[in-house]
């Protein structure tokens, strides 16, 4: 039986909160899937900041890498382990975010169902439910002169990568596309370089369900049946009153996933952003949620869950 390998990576000594939302990410993942081996691919100055601060996140991950990057910059070296990690990770594996929050079990789904690699499209603040390509990512495309067309977007936040020649040739040209946006337009995002690879490759994607890569910050629709929640904190929206914010807020206070919370937000199908209007679970397509909370929304000092 193969082993379900996942990686994470983490760099800047001074990413304090994106540590943070590492450990409640590992956490949650230890408890849907605890035989999983972790690998966390870093930087020297991330690795003594858990070594210094983040103790109990060091004991769940099996093994550390630290590989030699091209870039200074935490941000810049971040996307270059994401994307080099395709070719020096050996093995099929997930890769999460830090920004990503497993709530129900999904290894095993993606690696019977994928073929080579596995990817879910994006949802985003101009495409909610249904999926598209952004305008600023056309505007991208046509300021880098890159003749690319997606048929489908994709989002880079979480992937199935099976081991061999396809996962190869993907991130070697992810990595020269990226560069070249870095060096032309001082864009550090990965994910329209990761899309405009696979339309040059002309790449065969499994399309993940939403379920896996679960955008309840865009639309509370998604919240319902999430196995892993990706609330991508680098998004323009605030995530100030949200419950992934008091989770990470949780986390640096305590060094703790409070579960009593995150467990009745899952129970109930949570929108998980507010303001909790009852319409909001009405988008949800939770009914008795939307008049439960119009009755607790006109009683004082009511918590949200």
């Amino acid at each position: 039986m193969r082993p379900k390998q996942i990686l994470y990576v983490l760099t800047g000594g001074k990413s304090h909160r994106a540590a943070c939302q590492l450990g409640v990410s590992l956490f949650a993942l230890r408890r849907v899937e605890p035989d999983s081996v972790v690998t966390l691919s870093c930087d020297r100055s991330a690795s003594e900041l858990l070594e210094r601060d983040f103790a109990g996140v060091l004991d769940n991950i099996d093994l550390v890498l630290q590989p030699e990057t091209f870039h200074t910059s935490s941000i810049e070296s971040s996307r270059e382990l994401k994307i080099l990690s395709l070719q020096y990770l050996s093995g099929d594996f997930v890769y999460l975010d830090n920004d990503t929050l497993p709530v129900m079990p999904f290894y095993e789904e993606l690696a019977t169902s994928v073929d080579q690699i596995g990817l879910a499209k994006d949802h985003n603040h101009e495409f909610p439910l249904q999926t598209g390509v952004p305008q600023q990512v056309w505007d991208r495309y046509e300021a880098l002169g890159w003749d690319t067309k997606p048929r489908k977007y994709f989002n880079a936040g979480l992937g199935f990568y099976r081991d061999g020649t396809l996962r190869q040739q993907l991130s070697s040209r992810w990595f020269d596309l990226w560069n070249e946006s870095v060096r032309r337009m001082k864009i550090y995002n990965d994910q329209h370089c990761l899309n405009a690879a696979i339309v040059e490759l002309d790449l065969g994607v499994t399309e993940l369900p939403s379920c896996f890569n679960a955008m309840a910050t865009v639309h509370p629709r998604h919240a319902i049946g999430a196995r892993v929640y990706h609330y991508f904190a680098g998004n323009r929206l605030s995530l100030d009153g949200t419950l992934f914010e008091y989770l990470i807020s949780y986390f640096d206070e305590h060094r703790a996933v409070d579960w009593e919370t995150l467990d009745r937000a899952i129970s109930i199908e949570h929108p998980w952003m507010p303001p909790y209007w009852p319409k909001r679970f009405m988008k949800a397509g939770r009914p008795y949620l939307a008049l439960k909370h119009w009755l607790i929304n006109r009683l004082p000092a009511r918590s949200i869950i």
